[in-house]
Formats: C-alpha cells, structure tokens, sequence
C-alpha cells in the first residue's frame, strides 16, 4: 500500500520539511528557556559582590587626588553611592560620595574590554548608600559637571559593590529579641566584653 507522500517525490519532501520544522519549532522553545538561564559571562570578575576582607588589602585614591592632573591615570576608588542615572541599555552614570566631595563614574558597555550590558544593569540596581569599589581611568568630561563636586570623571572598568555579610557581630539579633533571664545575662556579658576589647 502506497501512499501519496511516497509516490510523489516533492509531496515527500514537503511532508519531511513540516517534521523538520516541528523539530525545530520544539528546539526554538528549548533555545527560549535556556534564554531564560542566561550562560556564564566570562566577564563576571569584572563586577558584583566582593566581600569586606578583600578591600581592606588594597589601597585606594582619595577623592581630593582626582583633578585635572590625574587625567588619563589608571585609580582604584571607593565611595557610597549618591545617585545612578541610567542612559541607555549600553551606558549608565553613577555620582560616588567620598566624604565631602562626589565623583562621576562612567559605565559604558564596549568602552574597554570587559565591559558588557550585563555590567551596566549591575551598576543600575544598585541601591543609594552602598559601598562600592571602582576601577578605572580619569579622563576629563567634554563639558563642565554639575552632578558632582570633582570636574573629572572615571571611565569604570571593574565595579564591585562591598558585601558585609562575612561580619561578625559580637550580639546576634536572634538573641537581642529574646525575653529570658538568661538572654539578657549573654547580652549583658557581650557588652562588658565589647568594651574591654
């Protein structure tokens, strides 16, 4: 028993083409969930969460050093942020407080190599107030800042927010909230010793 598809040879091709295209319509929505998973950027060192033992190995530019004679150097610089103001999908300007004084960081994806869309987002999710730790070069902006007291900028090439979370803390807020006797003898115990170190 014949059937249409194998008597006429372009009905067969025509039949094997829409398996083909099922197969592939079954890999596209395959390739969208793995999209969803996004693949591991080779560049990932170049942003996120550094713990705080690892800033206190490195030395950093103080906020006064950044003038016009520091233009074109290669700093490493820390400050809280003040204000993120996102440009585009590909560059967003973060304003770092370093006590007195702020400074203009610039990030822009494709500017030097590392730098991608994915560290850009980073830069404009972070929150107001977090401590963050930038590397990057001086350079002088095309027109006079008002956003910032230092009339320079830093072209970021890595950007690292400081996690605080491999603290210690001498009283935990487990035992803080407790209402027993003993608890408040532990806390009370926590102090002295506090004070004494």
């Amino acid at each position: 028993m014949s059937t249409e598809h194998e008597d006429n040879p372009v009905a067969s091709e025509a039949a094997h083409a829409t398996v083909v295209s099922g197969a592939t319509k079954k890999n596209r929505s395959r390739a969208r969930k793995m999209a969803g998973k996004q693949p591991h950027d080779p560049f990932a060192s170049n942003y996120g969460e550094v713990p705080f033992k690892k800033v206190l190995a490195g030395t950093c530019t103080e906020a006064g050093d950044l003038g016009e004679a520091a233009a074109g150097r290669s700093v490493v610089f820390y400050g809280t942020v003040l204000a993120i103001r996102p440009v585009s999908r590909m560059m967003a300007v973060v304003v770092l407080r370093h006590y007195p004084r702020t400074v203009r960081c610039v990030v822009a994806a494709g500017a030097f190599e590392g730098i991608t869309t994915r560290m850009v987002r980073f830069a404009t999710t972070l929150a107001r107030r977090t401590i963050v730790i930038v590397h990057g070069v001086v350079s002088l902006p095309q027109c006079p800042t008002n956003s910032s007291t230092q009339q320079v900028e830093i072209q970021v090439k890595k950007l690292h927010s400081v996690s605080f979370s491999d603290l210690s803390y001498p009283i935990k807020l487990e035992d803080a909230a407790q209402n027993n006797e003993g608890s408040r003898e532990a806390v009370q115990e926590c102090l002295v010793c506090r004070i004494r170190d």
